[in-house]
């Protein structure tokens, strides 16, 4: 639960800004509902397999993509790696082109998303209002290699 209890997270993410077990327990159900009918997948970040450092998910509708590392495990390549392997995995499922939404001042995001290959693109951002704020969702993209 301490990986989500961040505020920083909180402000960036749609997720409880107390991540107690009720938040968790909301959390993991909405995400085995979404498993299930086929429209997410979302993994743990882990080194060993156990200890969670962070979170992947793969919109499997929209081929979207989204990460999120703990603050004890930032600056590591953490998130850089782990979303380089969801999107060759979204690739391997088909998806042509792997979309990352951020906002322009989350400058962590914007630098995982280009150190995994995604660039900016130049579609009108999509606007977003959560938890009393609006704000401004820009895509980056990663397309598929042709041979």
């Amino acid at each position: 639960m301490t990986l989500f209890d961040d505020p920083e997270i909180a402000y960036r993410l749609p997720v409880a800004s107390l991540f107690d077990a009720a938040a968790a327990r909301d959390f993991i159900e909405r995400a085995q509902q979404a498993r299930v009918a086929g429209r997410r997948l979302q993994l743990a970040i882990t080194a060993d397999g156990r200890e969670p450092q962070g979170e992947v998910m793969l919109n499997l509708e929209s081929g979207s993509v989204g990460y999120m590392v703990g603050r004890a495990y930032r600056r590591r390549g953490v998130a850089a790696r782990a979303l380089g392997l969801i999107t060759r995995h979204a690739h391997g499922l088909g998806f042509d082109a792997v979309t990352v939404e951020a906002e322009l001042d989350n400058l962590a995001s914007i630098d995982v998303a280009r150190r995994a290959g995604f660039q900016l693109t130049e579609r009108a951002p999509a606007m977003v209002e959560d938890k009393g704020r609006r704000y401004a969702l820009h895509a980056w993209v990663h397309r598929m290699d042709r041979p």
